[in-house]
């Protein structure tokens, strides 16, 4: 049977180059089910996306020609996302954050940035990222949400600086909601001061790991903080 996306795409399945996005049921039969699988979804996201941004350099920044789907989902004032966790953008942070394709994080980074300029008017000071829990980063060999973040701070023409610690070593990947919603401690480098901040993180659900660094870095008197997801899960 004929997938209904396919005879009349929606408004909701557009990307912001006025392309139609592929059907979300064929995402989901995508999902990567193992390592091999996720590098291999990964590799061909970014691989298209690469392609297109040479033969179209006008538009080369644009990761919806490539299949990302953009959203710009807002959880509140200042907490805001580039798109649901769904489809191309789930592969890629998948394959970037259990998989080791750190490659990945270039188009995430570009989807990010784009959303960030289309909706903010903001000159940020400063690029940070919420750190991932100690345990992750010595598992992976790096944070993600610092690639991503370094790789917005390029778009941006800004500077990406680790202004939070974090206490503790659990990580919210797993939590119940209920715990989820008191976030992780974080502790903010005096260096915050009087600065217009933006803050990156890879995926959120509640919010509380940004609303947690907002409130750290607000403490340790920034002047502005502002803070971005590249992707929020969806609402059930």
């Amino acid at each position: 049977m004929r997938c209904r996306y396919e005879r009349r795409p929606t408004a909701a399945l557009q990307g912001h180059c006025g392309r139609s996005r592929r059907c979300p049921r064929q995402s989901r039969r995508a999902r990567p089910h193992s390592a091999g699988s996720a590098r291999r979804n990964a590799r061909g996201v970014v691989g298209e996306w690469r392609r297109r941004a040479r033969s179209d350099r006008s538009r080369s920044s644009c990761p919806a020609r490539a299949g990302l789907r953009t959203h710009g989902f807002v959880q509140d004032n200042r907490i805001r996302a580039a798109a649901t966790f769904e489809g191309d953008v789930r592969e890629l942070i998948v394959a970037l954050k259990y998989h080791n394709t750190r490659r990945a994080s270039v188009p995430l980074a570009t989807l990010l940035a784009d959303a960030i300029l289309a909706a903010d008017g903001v000159v940020f000071d400063v690029v940070t990222w919420a750190p991932t829990s100690s345990s992750h980063r010595r598992r992976r060999g790096y944070d993600q949400a610092e690639l991503i973040a370094r790789g917005v701070a390029r778009k941006l023409n800004v500077q990406a600086t680790c202004l939070l610690r974090r206490h503790g070593s659990i990580a919210q990947t797993g939590r119940s909601r209920r715990d989820r919603l008191v976030g992780p401690a974080f502790r903010a480098h005096r260096a915050a001061r009087r600065r217009r901040i933006l803050v990156i993180d890879d995926v959120t659900t509640t919010g509380a790991t940004l609303r947690s660094a907002r409130r750290a870095l607000r403490a340790e008197g920034a002047e502005l903080v502002v803070c971005w997801a590249v992707a929020a899960t969806p609402a059930r």
